[in-house]
Formats: structure tokens, C-alpha cells, sequence
């Protein structure tokens, strides 16, 4: 019997850990052929084997989710080895500084807005002008809870993380 994503290709960002991982390993048991980003290679690693495992090919790509540069490479890397991309999930994110405005830490701050709002727009940026000239393409982008019920004193950016 065929699986619901056999012949798909998806890219899975902050797939090292957390709901990332268990969106791979779905999409594994599923037979997605998988590119799977994060910034840990470690924690990457065991996914994929854990991917591989389940007899789909699934390949780490260390990177982080905020360097176009990075995203660029792992498009690029997705259609040249893989011939095309269907899916990508984007589930890469951070908390930011948590504390009153005047008083967090204003690198920490911006590092947020770069992982959880320059990311996906990266990511989305890089694959629309193919996912248009092939004429399809599914984007999954996750938020967290912090949107919807926010933390007390949490003056970073959570709005961003439910796009």
C-alpha cells in the first residue's frame, strides 16, 4: 500500500528536537524523503537515523534558520539532491528574553525577531519562486503558545511565532 507522502519531498526546519522531531518522524513513517535543518548537529543526527530507521532517506543540513546564506544552501541542496521540493515545515524557533521591556537584554530581543520572524520569511522567500514555477508546494509554519496566551513579563516576540 502506498504512504501519504510517498515520492514528496519535505524540509523540516528545527527538526532536532521538540515537534520538529516528531513531525520528521511522521513524515518518515509516511515515506517523505526528508531534509532535515537545525542548528545541533548532534540532535540532528538522531533523527535522521531515527528517519532513516523507518527505511526513508532522510539527510541533516546544519544550519540556522536566521542566515539567508544558510536557507539558500538548503534549498539548494534539497532540489539538487532530492530533483525537487513539495513540503516545507517550518517549526525552527526560540523563546526571546522574558522580563519587562526596559530590562531584557536587547541582543536577545533582536536574535528572537531574526529566528522567529526573519526565518520563515527566509524560508518562504527561498522555495515561493520554485513552489510557483512548479505550480505547487504545501508551507507549514508553526507559533507557540506565547500568541495566544502569553506569558507574564514576555515582552518579545511572540506575536511573531503564530504567523
Amino acid at each position: 500500500m502506498k504512504k501519504v507522502l510517498q515520492d514528496r519531498v519535505a524540509i523540516i526546519t528545527g527538526a532536532g528536537r521538540g515537534i520538529g522531531k516528531a513531525i520528521a518522524l511522521a513524515f518518515a513513517r509516511e515515506g517523505a524523503r526528508l531534509f532535515l535543518a537545525a542548528r545541533t548537529e548532534r540532535e540532528l543526527v538522531v533523527t535522521a537515523d531515527s528517519c532513516n530507521d523507518t527505511g526513508t532517506k532522510a539527510q541533516s543540513v546544519i544550519m540556522d534558520v536566521s542566515n539567508w546564506n544558510h536557507v539558500q544552501h538548503l534549498i539548494d541542496t534539497a532540489i539538487k539532491e532530492a530533483g525537487q521540493v513539495d513540503i516545507l515545515v517550518n517549526s525552527a524557533g526560540i523563546y526571546g528574553p522574558i522580563g519587562p521591556t526596559a530590562d531584557i537584554d536587547q541582543s536577545a530581543w533582536i536574535r528572537a525577531a531574526e529566528v522567529n520572524l526573519f526565518g520563515p520569511f527566509y524560508l518562504c522567500r527561498a522555495l515561493m519562486p520554485y513552489f510557483i514555477e512548479r505550480k505547487q508546494g504545501k508551507i507549514i509554519l508553526l507559533g507557540g503558545g506565547g500568541a495566544t496566551t502569553p506569558l507574564p513579563k514576555n515582552s518579545n516576540l511572540s506575536i511573531f511565532r503564530s504567523m
